[in-house]
């Protein structure tokens, strides 16, 4: 990635959301639910602090969802060593990390 010029690097990010878009279900909804608000910060036109609140508030939601998006093929790959043995015979499948 590095070198690369700044409007393929763009090309990069702007290709993540589109997959987390198609993929994540709950994203799409934090999205939906953001232009709800978006929706009524317009019709009840409250102060400017307000609309700094809940633009910084949904923001810190998306952000936190696409960084879930991220972390959940990282976290389903994850699993303890199969060459560690016990005393004990396992039961159970190997747990996640």
């Amino acid at each position: 990635m590095k070198g690369q010029p700044f409007y393929r690097r763009l090309r990069f990010a702007r290709h993540g959301l589109t997959q987390a878009w198609r993929r994540e279900r709950s994203l799409r909804t934090h999205l939906l639910a953001a232009t709800l608000v978006l929706l009524v910060l317009l019709l009840t036109r409250p102060a400017a602090i307000w609309w700094a609140v809940l633009t910084l508030t949904v923001g810190l939601v998306v952000i936190a969802e696409l960084l879930n998006s991220a972390w959940k093929p990282c976290s389903t790959t994850c699993t303890r060593s199969s060459t560690r043995r016990s005393a004990w015979p396992r039961t159970s499948p190997p747990r996640r990390c």
